[in-house]
């Protein structure tokens, strides 16, 4: 199986949509070959749903651009006040930051889903294409500033003077366990949702690991100053 991950997108490359709107593998394409980036188009449905997948990419990254306005200051305010030895200042500031991407994410979230329709008439006027886009939005929208909050965290890290260590925990977590779980779970459950789903629970798992390891470096840098 041929799976491409760029940013926070997973592109199945040799599996097709059934009629009921659930993937199904295709056991002739082979992994990186042409037949198995085609195989998602070869019914109306498919083509459908393939044509869907562009229109939702879209308009991630201008979602994401506020997340990243939003928590790639904390990185600077970390290291300003680690350098100042201020170090009452960087949890504070961590719980803010960890605010201002809720809201901005949980605002925009739903405004997504309000004017989804709206929205996707952009770049679609095919009614199937804009429900398989919605039914994208709705798992999604609603928990994209779980990825903010995992750029705040990353910062955070960064800003204590580690910064391999978030990209690690990034990888890990989004990137693996997604795998894994397209690999385990999909495979158990093989519809739409399921693979949505992937997106906010590895999402969770990573903000949480990355939680964890601010507050062991934090401790650390509280005690050896």
């Amino acid at each position: 199986m041929a799976i491409s991950l760029t940013g926070t997108s997973v592109l199945i490359s040799h599996f097709s949509v059934d009629r009921k709107g659930q993937f199904i593998e295709n056991s002739a394409s082979t992994p990186g070959s042409s037949a198995g980036a085609s195989a998602l188009g070869s019914g109306p449905r498919g083509r459908r749903f393939k044509s869907s997948l562009p229109e939702i990419n879209q308009k991630a990254p201008h979602k994401r651009g506020a997340f990243f306005v939003s928590s790639q200051p904390y990185k600077s305010f970390t290291s300003q006040n680690v350098g100042a030895g201020k170090k009452e200042r960087i949890v504070p500031i961590f719980a803010v930051c960890l605010v201002i991407v809720s809201v901005v994410g949980i605002v925009l979230g739903a405004l997504g889903l309000i004017f989804g329709n709206q929205l996707l008439s952009i770049y679609t006027s095919d009614p199937e294409v804009a429900a398989y886009g919605m039914g994208r939005m709705k798992v999604i929208f609603p928990t994209y500033f779980f990825d903010g909050l995992i750029d705040t965290a990353c910062g955070s890290i960064r800003g204590l003077g580690y910064s391999l260590l978030p990209t690690l925990v990034t990888l890990t977590g989004v990137c693996l366990f997604r795998i894994i779980w397209i690999m385990t779970v999909y495979r158990l459950y093989p519809t739409l949702f399921t693979l949505y789903l992937s997106y906010p629970i590895t999402w969770i798992i990573t903000f949480i690991a990355h939680v964890i390891c601010f507050i062991v470096l934090y401790r650390k840098y509280r005690k050896n100053g």
